[in-house]
């Protein structure tokens, strides 16, 4: 079963992610960028709340990029329990 849930971009936009990962515009070129050792790399644009034909209403997703609304029932994000860390003294 498909998982739809937010994630936050660097502009604290929405970003719709399906199954914990990004998902990608098909709309938008991808962008060719320089990697660390020199190498080109491709840049994808994920579908976020900054492009005029995605929106979130209640709990879905709308996108019309298509010319058709599209609509995502966006699953609750379970969080993850909070590791209590200790200090275990060794006596060494």
């Amino acid at each position: 079963m498909t998982k739809y849930t937010l994630g936050v971009g660097q502009a604290k936009e929405s970003i719709l992610e399906i199954n914990g990962l990004q998902s990608v515009c098909p709309f938008v070129s991808a962008i060719p960028v320089q990697g660390q050792m020199g190498q080109v790399q491709i840049m994808r644009l994920p579908c976020s709340t900054l492009c005029p034909h995605a929106s979130i209403y209640g709990e879905t997703y709308l996108m019309t990029c298509s010319g058709n609304l599209l609509t995502f029932k966006l699953d609750k994000e379970e969080e993850e329990p909070k590791f209590e860390g200790k200090v275990i003294h060794l006596g060494i």
